[in-house]
């Protein structure tokens, strides 16, 4: 319930502290338990923007493969929930594409 929604917030506040100081790893394992929460609590709009924030930060680690797999996920989501954020993965999976030399 909102208990759960607090801590995926707190999760997610984490994560984007730890990116600012370049601790990427820290960064992403944070983002990962917020996302995790978010599917448990069968929150599809959040569960993709977690994941595009994965992307983006996967990409800034160098792992482009599995930014290709975080923007592709998203995508997906936001296109079923037809939301304008669609465009947003679509650009993080160009540029991670670009990177992976797909």
């Amino acid at each position: 319930g909102a208990g759960g929604v607090t801590i995926a917030e707190a999760l997610h506040a984490a994560a984007e502290a730890h990116a600012a100081h370049g601790a990427l790893q820290d960064c992403l394992r944070a983002t990962e338990e917020a996302l995790d929460l978010y599917i448990g609590l069968k929150d599809k709009r959040m569960e993709a923007r977690e994941l595009l924030f994965m992307a983006a930060w996967n990409l800034e680690s160098r792992r482009p493969e599995a930014a290709v797999a975080d923007a592709e996920d998203a995508m997906e989501i936001f296109r079923d929930l037809q939301s304008p954020h669609e465009a947003e993965a679509c650009d993080i999976l160009a540029g991670a594409l670009l990177v992976a030399g797909a």
